[in-house]
Parts: structure tokens; sequence; C-alpha cells
């Protein structure tokens, strides 16, 4: 797998049998359902909180092993209840995130404002797709 892009030292070992998958959530109380996430054709399940304390202090992880990949997607589905906002951050070469919610009046903040939204019957979807660049 290329590393160039993570700006690691030289003489830095990855051991990508060992990696995980991290999902930064502020508030794990409004969690509706386990939290799945789809890496290809696996299906993983996730456990409380991150590897990452440093830059996500609450949420969920899951070990993935991607020693024998080049390229990887990861997929989940959130059901949450009870917010007052939800922020994403993409990280991702390639991030698609897709809303749908019961919040009749959403108010889109931040650098990403989503490519497509619509509001009918109380419900409001939107769509975003956010590159690297």
């Amino acid at each position: 797998m290329e590393t160039a892009s993570l700006n690691l030292p030289e003489n830095a070992i990855i051991d990508w049998k060992r990696s995980e998958v991290s999902i930064g959530l502020s508030d794990s109380r409004g969690i509706q359902q386990p939290i799945r996430i789809r890496c290809g054709a696996e299906q993983l399940d996730t456990e409380p909180g991150t590897v990452l304390l440093h830059t996500i202090r609450g949420g969920v992880h899951a070990p993935v092993d991607l020693s024998d990949k080049q390229q990887f997607s990861f997929e989940t589905r959130i059901a949450l209840n009870g917010s007052q906002s939800m922020q994403v951050v993409p990280l991702g070469k390639h991030t698609r995130m897709e809303l749908t919610t019961h919040w009749d009046k959403p108010k889109y903040l931040g650098a990403f404002i989503p490519d497509s939204h619509d509001i009918s019957n109380g419900i409001a979807r939107a769509h975003w797709e956010v590159l690297h660049f």
C-alpha cells in the first residue's frame, strides 16, 4: 500500500494487519442501534472507545486487516437521537456522506455545504462528496 501521502518518517513500520477504523462521537447516549462498519464484503462489529485518544476522545472502533488491500472503502449507518448538531470531518481521499433526518429546518455550516439537499414531508436529505484536493 502506498504510504508516501501519510507523511511518516522514512523508517516507519506500519502493521496493516492491526489497523483500526475509528468513528468519533462526542456523546454516545444518542446511539440507537449497534454500529457496524462494512469494509468491502467484510462486516466489522465495533467496540466502545477509540484508539486515537489525542484526536478522537469518544466513539467506537473496529479492528480490520488491511494488509492485502491496495484500496479500500468503509461504509456505515449510524442511527442517532437527540443530537443538537452533527459535524463530519472528511479525512478520506474520497468522502461521501448522505444524511437523512427528521429535522425540518437543518442548517449546514462549515467548509463543505451539501452538494444537494431536499426537505419534504418533514424529512431532510442531504448529500456531500468531498475529495482530498
